[in-house]
């Protein structure tokens, strides 16, 4: 793994996702508890500061949809969040191209086994930086504080 540290987050409808990467994938978990009803966007941030506080981390979100998740956690400078769909292909170039730092998934829509897969290819894929380095950079300059 290239990351120092991993953490996780997740809201209801996640929940049970989260509980099964945790039982296979060493990550600290910050939250949901439970399966009761909370806003995904205090989850999202809790692992989106997590992450840019943390040095050499990356964090893993999990909704219903995903879409929420990736949304609310984009809205953080540092932050390169990308939706899941379970194309392992993407969940590599995430990484080497767009130097993501956290990968989102939605819960009714990818299962434990694919889910975990894209996660190990997610946090062992590198950034290949060069030509890439540079659009990266451009991209955290189109923020507005």
């Amino acid at each position: 793994m290239i990351f120092d540290s991993v953490c996780i987050g997740s809201d209801h409808g996640g929940f049970d996702l989260k509980t099964a990467l945790l039982q296979s994938f060493q990550m600290v978990d910050l939250g949901t508890d439970s399966k009761e009803s909370v806003d995904y966007p205090v989850y999202a941030k809790r692992v989106a500061e997590y992450v840019v506080a943390a040095n050499n981390a990356c964090g893993v979100l999990v909704c219903k949809s995903g879409i929420g998740m990736s949304i609310a956690a984009n809205k953080f400078a540092g932050i390169r969040a990308f939706l899941c769909t379970g194309n392992l292909e993407m969940t590599k170039l995430s990484r080497q191209h767009n130097d993501c730092n956290i990968i989102c998934f939605g819960a009714d829509f990818i299962d434990t086994k694919l889910a975990l897969e894209c996660l190990n290819i997610f946090v062992n894929s590198v950034f290949e930086g060069g030509r890439h380095l540079r659009r990266v950079l451009e991209m955290e300059r189109f923020l507005i504080n």
